[in-house]
């Protein structure tokens, strides 16, 4: 016969257990960003970027999506902002890495570090860094 008498609820176990209902707030102690890359953003002017240029600014989130289905690039990254205007791609040549990290289930986000606002195109050039969330 299993025996099920209760556990001793000890003062670590009773932080831990607050955290999952949000009664302690513990930091976590090696949780910090990890930068990555500073890349530009690819094919703004086939997603009509210039249209939430007004919308932009510096040190802004972006939305990181893998398109693991492109027929272009099977590691293709989209970026968006965060309302969901798909501003173009991480560049084919930086987003090995990035993608298969992402594939792994790491958290990657990105924001806006730079953007070209006197441009008069469609094209308009905007530079992401991207960062690895540890956590």
């Amino acid at each position: 016969m299993t025996d099920h008498t209760p556990a001793t609820v000890t003062g670590l176990t009773n932080q831990l257990m607050g955290l999952t209902i949000g009664r302690v707030d513990i930091t976590l102690p090696f949780g910090r960003e990890i930068f990555l890359i500073k890349t530009r953003v690819a094919g703004t002017g086939y997603y009509q970027a210039d249209e939430a240029r007004p919308r932009l600014g510096p040190n802004q989130t972006l939305v990181l999506k893998r398109q693991p289905d492109n027929p272009h690039d099977e590691l293709a990254i989209e970026i968006f902002t965060t309302d969901g205007q798909k501003l173009g791609y991480v560049p084919k040549k930086d987003n090995p890495v990035i993608a298969r990290l992402m594939d792994a289930g790491k958290i990657i986000s990105a924001t806006l570090s730079w953007m070209d606002e006197t441009a008069q195109d469609v094209w308009v050039d905007m530079n992401v860094d991207i960062v690895l969330k540890d956590i």
